[in-house]
């Protein structure tokens, strides 16, 4: 093609400008028709859903790992899902833990598998090898199922965001996030507390909700706002175990909320010590139940820097105060405690850690975690094995619910 250029007649710069505005903007438009195209089309035709996903390559015969999807308005996806966890949980009374696991910020349901296939293995092959640590009943693996939360933490369902505009996406997914803790986990807490009400107190299991970045998040103002809109629901989901752990890792949240992670504390926690009146009627079933321990971590690295620069900077821009976020400041009130580069966990330098009856816990994982999605490896997976089972050395936990044969049917 040739370019006939009229030397005479030059053209006008003011109209070349005009041009070039203008297609500028046209293509601008074609990219952003793509996108919406895009998104319309994926959300009436969802290419990968928690349906598709594969058995974990861990996992035995007996499945233990249940996905659980909802859509972005906190429905739930497949009923069939929520249908087999609750079988298993009626039927199985050898089930000693409940792991309630909720991903973070930009994941599909494709990746949030990957991820959770990665995590979970690793967590599981943890429990195989100390699984005779303290006692095949309470650290086994085979007694437990981890129930895994599929949300919709992208803009586009099917697509990871790009880098370049998360610091934009991350509005729209906190948002989300804030708003499925009022839908998606209000229906998962309610559901999980009224299946494990109706065991007698012999065959009560603990319950443990872990949340990463934005699932932290979800997790702690989820309960608060359980605890604010039903209190009745509340206490019977916290009196239904028999041990509540609560774990942030890494978790999207402001050191403001703080306030939210300590009513959970104050509201729940029985302030009686286990060796008091509990044991006495342990073997009671007109005793509703009583929680021994509520045990919060934060987990948080000062390599985390989406929740040291990103996450500020989206505060800021939300209007509101700038701080970075406890999954990589940790928390200014909550005892710390050290994770050196091997894995072990330490209050101070030689001193071994010793787990405390109802505390709150800053856990510095810098040593061991380098960013905010460098959590699928073998020290982090240890690390949680570790404070989910640390109460079951506390001889008066031990004491208090001892292990037990089947006991049969619930006892009203």
């Amino acid at each position: 093609m040739l370019l006939w250029v009229d030397l005479a007649n030059p053209p006008d710069m003011h109209q070349m400008t005009g041009r070039r505005f203008n297609f500028c903007l046209s293509l601008i438009l074609l990219c952003i028709t793509s996108i919406l195209q895009s998104s319309c089309s994926s959300s009436t035709n969802r290419i990968y859903t928690s349906m598709d996903l594969a058995g974990l390559p861990c996992e035995p015969e007996k499945q233990f790992f249940y996905p659980v999807e909802f859509d972005k308005l906190g429905n739930l996806l497949y009923e069939e899902q929520w249908s087999s966890l609750a079988g298993r949980l009626e039927s199985d009374y050898d089930l000693r833990d409940i792991h309630v696991v909720v991903h973070g910020w930009d994941k599909t349901p494709q990746t949030a598998e990957r991820d959770y296939q990665d995590f979970i293995c690793r967590f599981y092959e943890q429990g195989v090898r100390e699984q005779w640590a303290y006692g095949q009943e309470w650290a086994t693996t085979k007694n437990s199922v981890i129930v895994g939360i599929f949300w919709p933490s992208t803009v586009l369902p099917n697509y990871e965001d790009l880098f370049l505009i998360k610091p934009l996406t991350y509005f729209a997914i906190r948002g989300r996030a804030d708003d499925l803790q009022k839908t998606a986990l209000q229906k998962s807490f309610n559901i999980i507390a009224q299946i494990a009400a109706h065991r007698d107190l012999k065959s009560r299991m603990r319950l443990h909700l872990i949340g990463h970045s934005f699932g932290g998040r979800m997790i702690v103002k989820g309960l608060r706002t359980l605890m604010d809109d039903d209190p009745k629901m509340a206490l019977k989901l916290f009196n239904s175990f028999r041990l509540v752990n609560i774990v942030l890792l890494l978790p999207a949240l402001p050191a403001r909320d703080i306030e939210d992670i300590l009513s959970v504390r104050r509201r729940y926690i029985d302030v009686r010590k286990p060796t008091e009146s509990a044991i006495e009627h342990r073997y009671s079933s007109k005793v509703i139940g009583i929680v021994s321990a509520v045990n919060i971590y934060n987990i948080y690295s000062r390599n985390d820097w989406a929740n040291g620069y990103l996450f500020p900077m989206g505060e800021l821009a939300s209007g509101d105060r700038m701080e970075c976020a406890i999954g990589n400041c940790g928390l200014p009130m909550a005892q710390d405690a050290r994770v050196t580069e091997s894995g072990e966990v330490t209050l101070e330098e030689e001193k071994p850690w010793e787990w405390h009856y109802a505390k709150i816990w800053n856990v510095d994982a810098t040593n061991v975690i380098s960013s905010h999605g460098d959590i699928y490896k073998g020290r982090v997976a240890r690390l949680l094995w570790k404070l989910l089972r640390w109460p079951l050395q506390d001889r008066r936990i031990m004491n208090m619910f001892p292990p037990l044969p089947s006991p049969g049917p619930a006892l009203e």
